[in-house]
């Protein structure tokens, strides 16, 4: 998926095993631009999501609550000449989680980001979580968090108050990635005899 001079806002896409470059390009918008919220991106190329802005003119992007999943190697997230605000991502899957070009162009503001399989996980910002986010099937593109995931309940209230499945958003703690885990509790019937 590639944006040219876009400040659309992206929410509850799914890019999955699509044989390109990177997942999702954004380029060429000085200022505000593209707000990613609830998004999976997962083994499409070898930039999972890659930022281009201007020279002197950075171009801004916000995400919170994405799910970026690399083939097990490249970047996660690669910018150049851009401001990059990540809350709540899980960035897994890749040999660079989330990195800068040569020269540095890029300011990231990182908080609550998991990252898992990430041979360097890079820039990590504040509140850095570590763990697996336990996908349901990632084989078959099912990447919603299952029982025992690093993610659940390990984000912040970041305003969004629903997931990619519109479900409500906290069941419990607010997790981190585009899904918000619904844990189901079986209650043993007990039956009564006379």
């Amino acid at each position: 998926m590639g944006l040219s001079y876009s400040q659309a806002r992206l929410e509850g896409n799914r890019v999955v095993d699509n044989d390109t470059s990177a997942g999702i390009n954004l380029q060429d918008r000085s200022g505000n631009g593209p707000v990613l919220v609830n998004n999976v991106v997962a083994r499409s190329g070898s930039r999972t999501l890659e930022v281009y802005g201007f020279a002197g003119q950075p171009m801004t992007v916000t995400l919170i609550h994405n799910t970026l999943v690399g083939e097990g190697s490249g970047y996660g997230v690669y910018g150049s000449w851009a401001t990059l605000y990540l809350t709540n991502t899980i960035v897994a899957s890749t040999t660079w989680g989330i990195t800068n070009t040569t020269p540095a162009t890029t300011l990231y503001w990182v908080d609550h980001t998991l990252f898992w399989a990430t041979f360097n996980p890079g820039i990590q910002g504040t509140n850095p979580v570590s763990g697996d986010p336990a996908f349901v099937d990632p084989a078959a593109g099912d990447y919603h968090v299952g029982q025992g995931s690093a993610a659940i309940g390990a984000g912040v209230d970041a305003g969004i108050d629903v997931d990619m499945d519109g479900d409500p958003r906290p069941l419990g703690g607010f997790d981190i990635g585009a899904d918000e885990a619904r844990m189901l509790v079986f209650v043993p019937l007990v039956l009564r005899g006379d």
